[in-house]
């Protein structure tokens, strides 16, 4: 049952109404009986307390309506907050299961299909890229701009966004060093970058962005930095 309002209540309910409301019910005579000893008060009146009753309740009425504002933005603001979150994490797992395919599609070529077998194998063993060897299609020109082709699209893939460094590295990482290193591939990109200035950008740029997030110094891997091709202008982190 709904609570009368002030002017509602009955006059014997006025008065428990205002000392439940902490309102005072008497008030101290300025002007006491001298004859009386102590404090003198008298009830105030009826009307008046209808009056105070309805201020307070009045006043009680905006701080809840006030909490109630305050509550309802702060809940909103919370739920707003995890949808937002629970958007973030739904776009980040599909970014990275984006990344996850686009790096696979590449290594599953790169790492089990020929020529790129034979060429990474020839490289880790330091011997020459395109000796011929018994039962064994020898290693063109096409095989070798096929197998730096593969790094420079990954290259591509970094610089417009599409893959992370960090997972570059991981799957990449040593092969682009040690491809990159090589002096054969070196003298190839020389080559056929004396036609077309800007060949495989992407590739060389890739080189320069891992070795300077890398730990493992050229030093280390015994290599003169002044025979390698300089990093092109466009690599943002090219020396």
């Amino acid at each position: 049952m709904p609570r009368k309002k002030s002017y509602q209540l009955d006059p014997e309910e006025v008065t428990p109404r205002a000392k439940e409301l902490g309102i005072p019910t008497q008030r101290r005579l300025e002007f006491a009986d001298p004859n009386t000893e102590g404090p003198q008060f008298r009830p105030i009146p009826e009307m008046e307390l209808r009056e105070k009753i309805h201020q307070a309740e009045t006043v009680s009425a905006e701080r809840r309506r006030f909490a109630f504002t305050i509550i309802t933005a702060i809940l909103s603001f919370a739920i707003a907050a995890i949808a937002a979150w629970n958007s973030y994490r739904a776009a980040d797992s599909s970014r990275r299961s984006a990344q996850g395919s686009l790096i696979w599609q590449i290594s599953e070529s790169f790492f089990y299909k020929e020529p790129h077998k034979t060429i990474i194998g020839r490289i880790e063993e330091e011997n020459p890229i395109r000796a011929k060897r018994k039962g064994l299609s020898a290693i063109s020109d096409e095989d070798i701009d096929d197998h730096i082709g593969l790094l420079d699209t990954v290259g591509a893939y970094l610089r417009n966004g599409l893959v992370s460094l960090a997972l570059v590295q991981s799957v990449f990482g040593h092969y682009v060093e040690t491809t990159f290193e090589n002096t054969e591939v070196q003298q190839y990109l020389r080559n056929v970058r004396s036609k077309e200035v800007d060949l495989f950008d992407d590739f060389i740029c890739l080189y320069y962005q891992l070795e300077a997030d890398h730990t493992r110094s050229r030093r280390q891997r015994n290599v003169d930095a002044q025979s390698l091709i300089p990093a092109p202008s466009i690599c943002s982190g090219g020396q």
